[in-house]
């Protein structure tokens, strides 16, 4: 046993840190579960990048060995390859450049961003004496952006969780049974909102796809709206038309519900 803990020891000898800014951050703000995602995406970011590089299989695992001021500043552990690979991931960062990096990291550094957003905090690798460039994930920087498209949009959904002040929350369950946790502009129309507890509605707001997949990726809702079930579905594929700058040129929204309809 002992000699295991020596030679993990002497494997897992670079560190760097890692601090969670933002209005309000302090242990009672800052959910686990965010903060598991946080560490979970770049370790897998680090992993994925060290592997990539490596001619040998590599393990890069990431530890978190200690926790600082006032439980924001993270310091996190690695071996060499682990930490060649937190360089590049900053780096890329740094300079909004991510061509170097599989397309695994890339995805797990767009998922601390969006994290970020939603809780508007910046996760910021800080500098060091070893390599470690300083480097930003802020809320209002987008990283990826080549692949999202935005555009003000109406959703219709059950709101099955409201609250939050910093900022406030609404958890949106669609249609489909898909859920997503985003923004809501202010605490009065978070308040509002709160009255249509468990119920349908439709909400507007500022919407995010990954025009790859036409995914939904993020929304911040801005104002409620009246539910009526066939208007706002065509209103939405109206909404993503417009974001789509010329991508849905060829499709006509009624004519896709309708097709969608006569599938069931």
């Amino acid at each position: 046993m002992l000699l295991r803990v020596v030679r993990f020891a002497r494997m897992m000898n670079k560190s760097f840190n890692i601090e969670i800014q933002g209005d309000g951050v302090a242990p009672e703000t800052v959910r686990v579960s965010d903060l598991f995602a946080v560490l979970r995406s770049f370790g897998i970011a680090i992993e994925a990048t060290a592997r990539a590089s490596a001619t040998d299989d590599v393990d890069a695992d990431l530890f978190l060995v200690n926790v600082d001021r006032g439980s924001n500043v993270l310091t996190l552990k690695t071996d060499d390859a682990g930490y060649v690979a937190a360089v590049a991931c900053a780096t890329a960062i740094k300079n909004r450049d991510f061509t170097g990096l599989p397309s695994k990291a890339r995805e797990s550094l767009d998922a601390i961003w969006h994290t970020a957003r939603k809780r508007q905090w910046s996760a910021v690798v800080i500098k060091n004496g070893s390599g470690m460039p300083e480097a930003a994930i802020r809320p209002d920087s987008e990283l990826l952006s080549s692949s999202i498209i935005r555009g003000m949009t109406s959703l219709v959904a059950n709101i099955d969780r409201v609250g939050g002040t910093n900022p406030p929350t609404a958890k949106l369950i669609f249609l489909n049974g898909d859920s997503l946790t985003v923004p809501v502009a202010d605490v009065e129309l978070s308040s509002r909102l709160g009255k249509s507890l468990y119920h349908t509605v439709s909400v507007e707001g500022e919407a995010s796809w990954d025009s790859r997949t036409w995914r939904l990726v993020d929304f911040k809702i801005t104002e409620i709206g009246p539910y009526n079930e066939d208007a706002d579905i065509l209103e939405t594929l109206g909404g993503l038309a417009v974001a789509a700058a010329g991508r849905w040129d060829d499709i006509d929204p009624d004519e896709y519900i309708r097709q969608l309809r006569s599938d069931d």
